[in-house]
């Protein structure tokens, strides 16, 4: 399902995004400007002699990218990658939502229906139409990348999407699998560096690979 939302109240988005973030995981992560291909690394575990300390530290960086708005008004992207269940969508979505209170527009959508689309878009020789709706979008939030498989001809559309955004809008990405791993689905080792080169080149990478599932602890309620 592709929504497209309007505006959205900012407060209970972020509150709800941080508290996600912050409260269940026995890690946070460690992020910051990422002016090339840098990964960042975890900083914090409930086994820290000062984990408090590092807590609020995250939550600062958090809070500051968020206000600061630069993701936006700079055109950097916000990469989340981590496994199933750390709360990557949520996260994410309170970012989509801040763009969209500030007035920009802004899109959620699913990475296998945003490549069906595509593929669907050269039956009818719509891929011009198509490609340029989603390029125009100030803020799109392309949701868990990785989970599906895809053939060549989406992955060169996906590739012209993305370089049309190109430091000219903000994406978001969630994905549970790391850059190395992103070869494994798109099937193209050349378009996968290319891909990742212009996705990092201006962006936020929010690594949440040692935080404990959200679900494990839901199911503990």
């Amino acid at each position: 399902m592709c929504i497209q939302i309007v505006r959205f109240s900012r407060g209970a988005v972020l509150e709800a995004g941080v508290i996600i973030f912050l409260s269940c995981y026995s890690c946070c992560s460690h992020f910051n400007h990422n002016s090339g291909n840098e990964f960042f690394q975890s900083i914090s575990s409930l086994s820290d002699p000062v984990p408090q300390i590092r807590y609020n530290q995250n939550k600062k960086k958090i809070l500051n990218m968020y206000d600061g708005f630069d993701y936006v008004e700079k055109c950097r992207n916000l990469i989340f990658m981590g496994p199933t269940g750390t709360g990557k969508t949520g996260l994410a979505t309170a970012f989509l939502t801040h763009a969209i209170d500030r007035g920009y527009n802004g899109r959620f959508i699913a990475f296998a229906e945003l490549v069906e689309q595509l593929y669907q878009s050269v039956a009818d020789h719509t891929e011009a139409h198509v490609i340029k709706k989603f390029a125009a979008t100030d803020c799109l939030l392309i949701d868990e990348l990785g989970y599906v498989e895809v053939e060549p001809v989406q992955v060169g559309l996906f590739f012209t999407l993305m370089s049309r955004r190109h430091q000219k809008k903000t994406t978001l990405i969630t994905s549970n699998l790391g850059f190395s791993q992103w070869s494994s689905f798109l099937k193209n080792d050349h378009l996968t560096a290319a891909l990742i080169d212009r996705l990092t080149e201006n962006s936020h990478v929010i690594n949440m690979r040692n935080c404990v599932s959200l679900r494990s602890k839901l199911g503990t309620i």
